[in-house]
């Protein structure tokens, strides 16, 4: 330990820093402990070599050393590199299903259950909210959100995922149904998980008249048919009106929606009279037939508004978006981005300004004969890329949404085939659907993949050109806006494979890539393409010999849940823009805020006579570059916590009902009182800051 410790100093002593102050040497790594005996070896260590040792936490540390960063070294770079350490970057595509729910269950969570329950809940909610951070941080750790482990962690990590996500939209709903009882059945009520005013669509189901037959049972006995009703439901629905025929035979149940009136099943046994089990009976269920309809809404910030559906709105109450969304043949338009979809499947598209770009869509199945660490391709790999046919077909259209459906088939090679190091010459047939939609009022263009996947052993990328050709790219990570290069740094033992992670968006060339859940992305051909991968499927853990890395990652153990089979659904969207990152980057941020965090409407459950109740305004949050993260409520007091994301300095001006406002740091702790002005906190935030504020009353 001595020896070791004199090797140490003197490395470190070479170094450019402060003659006074502290060196810091981080112990302990991946999979291991610290030794239970460390306190009593470096304190001999230092007594022996006479160097000041002590045993701390890294922030007693950092609490010890005076303010101010004079002498301290630079790193010019990502701190995510293979230069100081092998960072594994396969674990960002593999079991993207744990990505993706994990994605939505921190969103329904942190960004919808927290706000609803802090502005609109009566306390009840937080223990379904301790619950589900219970759930999400014993999944936050290491191998277990990445999914780089055994199949078995995998489906623990999975249903704890859902158990989070399930939890947040249970205070959603309780929340939401508590205020939509007030509401009319023929109308929704619409949630604003933004902290700025919103419009949007949202979707409803409607009645349209006429009449359906959901079922026309001949011959049944009177008891089967009435153990189907459970208090008003039948057949998903609510009983209406009931009726029996004269002579007895027909009895017929109408079903609505809604449950508009009491209903007691004993009624209907009494008109059956004595021996009513006994009874055959033809048994008809009728309704109105349903439709799901887009809606417009208009919402304040963190508020919600009352909004009818198109059947029964009127001027009177319904507000209409500035544009209709067209569709003529294979070209849709909003009036600020429109789409052409060609012959092959691709598609060009071009936002207000005029930015432009086409061939967008295109995909590539190749091989992968890596592990859950590291993507690995093989020598001898078959990559595939045109697809045997192409059908285009449109799937929705209003003046709110319209869609258009692109179905390819490809043949995929089953496997990888690693005793030639390349792919099997068996195929299987798969399908791939890309649904484009543009929704009334938005600047981007909404994409759905989906496919079966049946093969094992590859990597399936979407690829799509750049308006303009870039020489790197800004993503989204943790609270933070990362520029990266065409390449990455080698070291580590690992090849420097330039694939990056990307959480909310990926922006380059004129682009932007709105994500639905955490995903990799790399620069292609020179900068003039973006490749997004969509799935990459492993049969191991590790393997003991990959020719992109030096060494074993791990135990070399089959992991078949991690081919990934079965369907595979992404959801994304593209937003054009013009000029550099630094002018477009408020737009981008706004964008993906609202592409991810879709607006939340509950079917209202009062008589359909009842007026709308008023709009309820929430809290707001503006500036340039700045992104709410939270919003929760602490010991009687409105928390919120943001960032200033566009990477210049600015202020966030946080406006509400409030009186008092302080700062605190992230376990609540309160510091500065911060002057408010008529409820409104003007608060300055450095480039990168990440403030946390708590407003009172």
């Amino acid at each position: 330990m001595a020896e070791r410790l004199r090797e140490l100093h003197e490395r470190m002593s070479a170094w450019t820093l402060p003659e006074s102050g502290p060196l810091l040497g981080m112990y302990g790594s991946d999979h291991t402990a610290p030794a239970t005996d460390a306190p009593d070896l470096l304190a001999a260590a230092g007594k022996e070599t006479g160097i000041g040792v002590r045993l701390a936490t890294l922030a007693a540390f950092f609490e010890g050393l005076p303010a101010g960063t004079d002498g301290l070294p630079l790193v010019h770079g990502e701190l995510r590199s293979h230069a100081r350490a092998n960072i594994l970057p396969g674990v960002n595509s593999i079991r993207p299903e744990l990505k993706r729910a994990m994605s939505h269950a921190e969103r329904w969570v942190e960004r919808y259950a927290e706000p609803m329950a802090a502005l609109y809940g009566d306390g009840g909610e937080q223990r379904f909210l301790d619950m589900a951070w219970q759930r999400l941080i014993a999944v936050s750790c290491h191998d277990s959100v990445t999914g780089c482990g055994c199949d078995e962690t995998a489906v623990q990590v999975g249903a704890r995922m859902a158990e989070a996500e399930q939890l947040g939209q249970a205070v959603c709903d309780l929340i939401g149904q508590r205020r939509a009882a007030a509401v009319p059945q023929d109308a929704l009520l619409v949630f604003n998980p933004s902290p700025r005013q919103r419009s949007g669509v949202v979707f409803a189901e409607v009645d349209r008249p006429g009449v359906e037959v959901l079922a026309d049972d001949r011959d049944l006995p009177a008891e089967v048919a009435l153990t189907r009703i459970h208090g008003t439901e039948l057949y998903g629905r609510h009983v209406a009106s009931w009726s029996l025929s004269e002579d007895g035979s027909t009895l017929t149940f109408a079903v609505a929606r809604h449950e508009s009136a009491a209903f007691d099943v004993a009624e209907v046994r009494e008109a059956l009279g004595e021996g009513w089990r006994e009874r055959r009976l033809r048994v008809r269920i009728l309704t109105s037939p349903g439709e799901k309809v887009p809606v417009w809404a208009e919402v304040p910030a963190l508020g919600y508004a009352a909004v009818r559906t198109p059947d029964q709105g009127s001027p009177a109450d319904a507000a209409l978006p500035p544009n209709d969304v067209r569709c003529d043949g294979r070209v849709l338009d909003n009036g600020l981005v429109r789409i052409e979809v060609a012959g092959d499947g691709t598609f060009s598209l071009t936002g207000a300004d005029g930015t432009t770009t086409a061939g967008l869509g295109s995909l590539v199945d190749g091989g992968d004969l890596g592990d859950t660490y590291n993507y690995a391709p093989p020598a001898a790999d078959v990559l595939v890329a045109e697809p045997e046919s192409v059908r285009i077909t449109r799937t929705a259209g209003s003046p709110l949404c319209a869609a258009l459906e692109v179905e390819r088939r490809y043949s995929w090679p089953a496997a990888g085939d690693f005793a030639v190091d390349g792919r099997s010459a068996r195929t299987e047939p798969v399908t791939v659907t890309l649904r484009v939609e543009l929704r009334a009022a938005e600047p981007y263009a909404r994409i759905g993949v989906e496919f079966d996947n049946r093969c094992d052993d590859h990597r399936l990328r979407l690829h799509l050109p750049l308006p303009e050709q870039a020489e790197s790219s800004f993503a989204e990570g943790q609270f933070a806006v990362v520029e990266r290069g065409l390449t990455a740094e080698g070291g580590g033992g690992e090849y420097p494979l330039p694939t990056f992670p990307a959480a909310g968006f990926v922006a380059a060339g004129g682009l932007a890539v709105l994500l639905d859940e955490y995903s990799e992305y790399e620069l292609v051909e020179e900068g003039r393409e973006l490749a997004l991968t969509l799935l990459r499927s492993s049969g191991q853990i590790s393997r003991n010999r990959i020719p992109l890395r030096d060494e074993p990652a791990g135990p070399q153990v089959p992991t078949p849940g991690a081919q990934s089979r079965g369907l595979r659904s992404v959801s994304l969207a593209l937003l054009p823009y013009a000029g550099a990152w630094t002018s477009a980057s408020d737009a981008v941020l706004r964008a993906a805020e609202e592409f991810r965090h879709g607006l939340y409407a509950v079917p209202g459950a009062a008589e359909a006579s009842a007026p709308l109740p008023e709009p309820e305004r929430g809290l707001a949050v503006e500036g340039p570059g700045v992104v709410l993260t939270s919003a929760r409520e602490r010991d009687g007091w409105s928390e919120v916590r943001v960032v200033a994301e566009g990477g210049a300095d600015t202020v966030a001006v946080v406006e509400s009902g409030f009186t008092r406002a302080r700062r605190c740091d992230l376990l609540g702790r309160p510091g500065e009182v911060l002057p408010v002005d008529g409820g409104v906190l003007r608060l300055p935030l450095r480039a990168w800051e990440i403030a946390t504020v708590q407003l009172g009353h």
